[in-house]
C-alpha cells in the first residue's frame, strides 16, 4: 500500500495538529513513533523510519503495517491521532485528510 507521507494530520474539526510551528504530517508522525518507542524489532523500526522520513509518500505491505499499528497503539500521541494513524495504515482513510469529517461521512 502507498501511504502519503506528507498528509497532514488534522482534528475533528479539520483543522491541522501542529508539532511546534510546523503542520504534524503523518510521515513525522510514523517516524517518531517508529523512532522513540520501544519494539520488538529495533531494526525494523529503523528501516521504516527511514522509509517514511523526508519522503512524500512511501510503499509499505501489510506485514509492516501491522507491525507500525501496534507501536502507534503505545506512543504517546493522543487516542484521536492514534485512530487517525491506524486509520491510514489500515487503508481506510478516504480522503486526502487525516481524521477529517469527510472521512467519518465517507
Amino acid at each position: 500500500m502507498i501511504i502519503n507521507t506528507s498528509q497532514v494530520v488534522v482534528d475533528m474539526n479539520g483543522n491541522p495538529y501542529k508539532d511546534g510551528d510546523k503542520e504534524l504530517t503523518v510521515g513525522f508522525a510514523l517516524g517518531t513513533v517508529l523512532s522513540t518507542v520501544k519494539s520488538t524489532d529495533p531494526l525494523l523500526s529503523k528501516i521504516l523510519t527511514d522509509k517514511v522520513i523526508g519522503e512524500s509518500e512511501t510503499e509499505i505491505n501489510a506485514t509492516e503495517a501491522t507491525f507500525v499499528i501496534g507501536i502507534v497503539k503505545q506512543s504517546g500521541y493522543i487516542p484521536y491521532i492514534q485512530g487517525c494513524l491506524i486509520q491510514i495504515l489500515d487503508g481506510n482513510a478516504k480522503t486526502s485528510t487525516a481524521g477529517s469529517k469527510k472521512d467519518k461521512a465517507a
